[in-house]
């Protein structure tokens, strides 16, 4: 599921929720397109704003909690579409999944190449 960030999210309302930490986030949709901790912002500190290859529009924002959550936060999902919403979170579910296996695939006395 592809998407480009800096995206046109006017207008856009609450559609969902998504549990997940900041380091999480930065992971999967690289660096905020606001924040962390921006206090030029109305009611949110760091927002993402992406754009999906078939043009729908999806945000994701802290929202009235005055900072920037580092540690687990339920994160607002805005957009135009509910399917947005689900699509954030399976993103964020292949990435967790992703590193679970590296974890179980991991070999202590392997030597690690790169």
């Amino acid at each position: 599921m592809k998407f480009t960030k800096g995206a046109n999210v006017n207008m856009t309302g609450l559609r969902g929720y998504v549990e997940a930490n900041l380091g999480e986030l930065c992971e999967v949709f690289g660096k905020p397109d606001h924040g962390p901790n921006d206090h030029n912002l109305d009611k949110t500190t760091c927002e993402w704003h992406l754009k999906f290859e078939d043009g729908l529009v999806a945000s994701i924002y802290d929202y009235k909690v005055g900072y920037t959550p580092m540690g687990t936060y339920e994160w607002h999902i805005g957009g135009h579409e509910d399917v947005v919403v689900s699509r954030i979170q399976e993103l964020i579910t292949l990435n967790r999944d992703k590193l679970v296996k590296m974890v179980r695939d991991f070999k202590p006395n392997e030597k690690v190449t790169g």
